[in-house]
């Protein structure tokens, strides 16, 4: 029994420190951030994107899937210096409604993208601008 103490200790300890909302896989808000992730969370990420070294842009295809939370609510994501081509349903390859946000200096663009009931994958076009201050060329 002696043994055990120090395992249970550590276990206890460790419990403590975990946030609530995390240990039940829920998203935590993020001050940093104008997304949502207590009502749309971002699940999986698959990433098709080619360089042009010349231009100092990105394009290609962001397709994300979703973990809708409450379905009415729209997907909240912060951009800054990007042209949005598409925004599609993987689904059905319905387009989908968007705005984004006049740009804040702070957070960037609030990018937000209606999705229909149905939606729980979808696949953004996009170039980024060669100003974008995530790429450090």
């Amino acid at each position: 029994m002696p043994q055990t103490r120090p395992f249970i200790c550590l276990l206890a300890t460790l419990a403590a420190c975990m946030n609530p909302a995390q240990s039940r896989g829920l998203a935590v808000a993020d001050n940093h951030s104008q997304a949502q992730p207590d009502k749309v969370i971002l699940t999986h990420l698959d990433l098709d994107l080619a360089v042009d070294f010349p231009t100092r842009s990105l394009s290609g295809t962001a397709t994300w899937k979703l973990r809708r939370l409450d379905l009415q609510a729209p997907l909240v994501m912060d951009v800054r210096e990007i042209d949005i081509a598409s925004v599609r349903s993987t689904k059905t390859g319905q387009a989908l409604e968007t705005y984004i946000s006049p740009q804040n200096a702070i957070f960037g663009s609030k990018l937000e993208i209606k999705l229909p009931p149905d939606v729980d994958e979808i696949a953004i076009a996009y170039r980024t601008r060669p100003e974008a201050s995530g790429l450090q060329w």
